[in-house]
Parts: structure tokens; sequence; C-alpha cells
């Protein structure tokens, strides 16, 4: 079995079909997560992020709206926004070893969510007011699936990088890139964004619907 270096996985990250990419990304994301979660379990306290992630706040912290039509539309603008600006417009610009910075905004989120959830620091608290221990039982919930389709949506963007830094910070520049004779596939881009926005619907339904029970 071969082994996997770093600019093999970069290789994987960046390859030409869409599957490739989004399954490389997941694999890192899945075991950024994994980690995360068993540490904020085992070293921070019960509640540590609660009401003080920017989603949060944008979210109205723990209060719910009033019906399901307004949560739902809360939630699929709060997560449909992340993607756009967090995770998408940022693959405008790639690293130096041509990865798009994308890749890394959805990580960062994705260790971030990670942390809320080990510490239990929902908007709306699940259980009692214990941290959560890893468990499969969290793909009972819609968060697995939104950080999916942020996965899928920074993945099928890949190809729309126009600038890439070169040098070291603080002296690195960010010159344009020469269009590729041979750009990604506009139709996986299109069909990697519509479904991460399907994903997106169907998991802000769903936790809408979940938060109006809990409140009620």
């Amino acid at each position: 079995m071969s082994r996997v270096t770093p600019g093999r996985f970069v290789e994987w990250l960046t390859d030409r079909r869409l599957i490739v990419r989004f399954s490389a990304l997941a694999a890192a994301a899945a075991a950024l997560f994994v980690t995360c979660w068993w540490l904020a379990f085992l070293l921070l306290p019960v509640g540590l992020l609660r009401g003080r992630t920017g989603a949060a706040a944008l979210a109205g912290g723990d209060q719910a709206a009033v019906s399901f039509a307004v949560e739902f539309l809360r939630l699929f603008a709060l997560n449909f926004s992340i993607a756009a600006l967090v995770i998408v417009a940022p693959n405008l610009l790639r690293t130096r070893r041509g990865v798009p910075l994308g890749y890394w905004s959805a990580l960062m989120i994705i260790g971030v969510a990670a942390v809320v959830t080990g510490t239990n620091s929902f908007s709306i608290r699940i259980g009692p007011a214990a941290k959560l221990a890893p468990s499969l039982e969290l793909l009972g919930n819609p968060g697995p699936y939104e950080l999916a389709a942020y996965i899928l949506a920074a993945t099928a963007t890949c190809g729309i990088g126009r600038w890439q830094l070169v040098g070291r910070w603080p002296r690195s520049t960010a010159p344009r890139i020469d269009p590729k004779p041979r750009p990604l596939s506009l139709p996986q881009q299109w069909l990697g964004l519509g479904v991460a926005t399907a994903t997106l619907l169907a998991t802000a339904a769903w936790e809408a619907s979940r938060v109006l029970a809990t409140v009620d």
C-alpha cells in the first residue's frame, strides 16, 4: 500500500473529479471533527461556547422564532450565507500549494462545530446540562449533514480560483492565475452546488422542526 504524502493529498484535494475532492476533504474533516470533539469533551467545560459563536449570534441566540416558516427561513439564510461568504467566496484565492482557501474555512468551521458539540454549547441545549461524549448518535441530528454540505460547496467550487498566494507572509503576494487550458468541469460544479443547497434546505427544515418541538 503506497504511502499518502502531503503532495499526494493535495492532488486529491484538487483532482478534476468532484467525488475525489469531496472524499479527500471529507476524510480530513471527519478526522478533525472527531479529534476536536474528544478533546473538547475531555478538557473543556460544558456550555463553553453557548451564545459566543458568530453563527449563534446571527441565529438569534436561544430564542426560537414564532413559527416553523420563520425559523426555517432564518436557519437556511444563515447556513446559506456561511456557505456562500465564508466557504465559496474565499475559493477565489488559493494557497501557495494551490489549495482553495475555502477548504481551510470549511475545516475551521468544522473544528468549532466539534467543540460546540463536545461541550454541548448548542443554542438550544441537547439533553441535560452535560458534555456530549463522541457517539454515532450525532448522525441523528442535522448538524453533520450541514457540515457535509459545506464540504461539498467548497470542493464543487475548487475551480473558481482567480488569485494564488506566492511567497511567505508578510511578503506574500497574490498574482492572478492564468486560465487553465482545461478548467474543472462546470456541470460538476453546478451539480455539487445544487446538492449542497438542497441539503441545506432539508437540514434547515429538520432543525426548525426540532427547535420548535424543544421550545414547545
